[in-house]
Protein backbone atom coordinates (compact mmCIF):
# COMPACT_ATOMS: atom_id res chain seq x y z
CA UNK A 1 0.00 0.00 0.00
CA UNK A 2 1.05 3.46 -0.32
CA UNK A 3 0.40 6.58 2.03
CA UNK A 4 -2.51 8.02 -0.14
CA UNK A 5 -4.78 4.57 -0.08
CA UNK A 6 -4.71 5.50 4.01
CA UNK A 7 -6.67 8.57 3.11
CA UNK A 8 -8.11 8.83 -0.28
CA UNK A 9 -11.11 7.33 0.02
CA UNK A 10 -12.17 9.15 3.60
CA UNK A 11 -10.94 12.78 1.30
CA UNK A 12 -9.41 13.29 4.49
CA UNK A 13 -8.09 16.66 4.00
CA UNK A 14 -11.68 18.16 2.97
CA UNK A 15 -14.40 16.01 4.86
CA UNK A 16 -12.31 14.86 7.74
CA UNK A 17 -9.44 17.61 7.94
CA UNK A 18 -6.99 17.23 10.84
CA UNK A 19 -5.94 19.10 13.44
CA UNK A 20 -2.54 19.69 11.76
CA UNK A 21 0.19 17.45 10.17
CA UNK A 22 3.62 16.40 11.30
CA UNK A 23 5.89 16.39 8.65
CA UNK A 24 9.09 14.38 9.77
CA UNK A 25 11.56 16.57 7.84
CA UNK A 26 9.80 19.82 10.07
CA UNK A 27 8.90 17.42 13.39
CA UNK A 28 9.89 20.18 16.01
CA UNK A 29 8.02 23.06 13.75
CA UNK A 30 4.79 21.00 12.20
CA UNK A 31 4.67 19.37 16.18
CA UNK A 32 5.09 22.46 17.68
CA UNK A 33 2.24 24.07 15.77
CA UNK A 34 0.10 21.40 16.60
CA UNK A 35 0.34 22.22 20.32
CA UNK A 36 -0.37 25.61 19.94
CA UNK A 37 -3.40 24.69 17.67
CA UNK A 38 -4.89 22.07 20.74
CA UNK A 39 -4.14 25.07 23.29
CA UNK A 40 -1.45 23.24 24.61
CA UNK A 41 0.79 26.09 26.31
CA UNK A 42 4.02 23.58 25.17
CA UNK A 43 6.87 23.32 22.93
CA UNK A 44 8.98 20.65 21.95
CA UNK A 45 11.72 22.08 23.99
CA UNK A 46 9.43 21.79 26.95
CA UNK A 47 9.27 18.14 26.00
CA UNK A 48 12.24 15.39 26.87
CA UNK A 49 12.21 14.13 23.19
CA UNK A 50 15.39 11.24 22.27
CA UNK A 51 18.14 13.42 20.97
CA UNK A 52 20.69 10.14 21.48
CA UNK A 53 21.23 8.56 17.89
CA UNK A 54 19.92 5.57 19.55
CA UNK A 55 16.76 6.17 21.24
CA UNK A 56 15.73 8.34 18.24
CA UNK A 57 16.33 5.55 16.54
CA UNK A 58 18.08 7.79 13.38
CA UNK A 59 20.04 6.21 10.86
CA UNK A 60 23.64 6.75 9.21
CA UNK A 61 22.63 6.21 5.69
CA UNK A 62 25.85 7.41 4.63
CA UNK A 63 27.78 4.08 3.87
CA UNK A 64 24.41 2.76 1.50
CA UNK A 65 25.14 2.90 -2.14
CA UNK A 66 23.38 5.69 -4.34
CA UNK A 67 20.96 4.79 -6.18
CA UNK A 68 21.05 3.92 -10.22
CA UNK A 69 18.69 6.46 -12.32
CA UNK A 70 16.53 3.39 -13.18
CA UNK A 71 16.13 2.93 -9.57
CA UNK A 72 15.31 6.67 -8.99
CA UNK A 73 12.98 6.68 -11.72
CA UNK A 74 11.28 3.04 -10.67
CA UNK A 75 10.73 4.93 -7.11
CA UNK A 76 9.77 8.26 -8.43
CA UNK A 77 7.16 6.55 -10.80
CA UNK A 78 5.71 3.66 -7.81
CA UNK A 79 5.34 7.04 -5.31
CA UNK A 80 3.62 8.94 -8.10
CA UNK A 81 0.80 9.36 -6.30
CA UNK A 82 2.28 9.80 -2.30
CA UNK A 83 4.22 12.64 -3.93
CA UNK A 84 0.75 14.26 -5.23
CA UNK A 85 -0.59 14.09 -1.80
CA UNK A 86 2.04 15.31 -0.41
CA UNK A 87 1.62 18.18 -2.13
CA UNK A 88 -1.89 18.77 -1.33
CA UNK A 89 -0.71 18.16 2.10
CA UNK A 90 1.40 21.34 2.35
CA UNK A 91 -1.26 23.52 0.17
CA UNK A 92 -3.49 22.55 2.62
CA UNK A 93 -1.06 23.55 5.30
CA UNK A 94 -0.58 26.83 4.05
CA UNK A 95 -4.35 27.61 3.52
CA UNK A 96 -4.65 26.67 7.14
CA UNK A 97 -2.53 29.60 7.91
CA UNK A 98 0.60 27.68 9.03
CA UNK A 99 4.10 27.54 7.31
CA UNK A 100 4.26 24.94 4.92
Amino acid sequence: MQQIDWFERVAVLDLRPPVWIIRQEKLEEDFNTLLGRVGLPITCGDLKLATDKMAAHANNYGTAPELSPSARDNLNRWYARDFVFYDLCVDWMARQGGRP
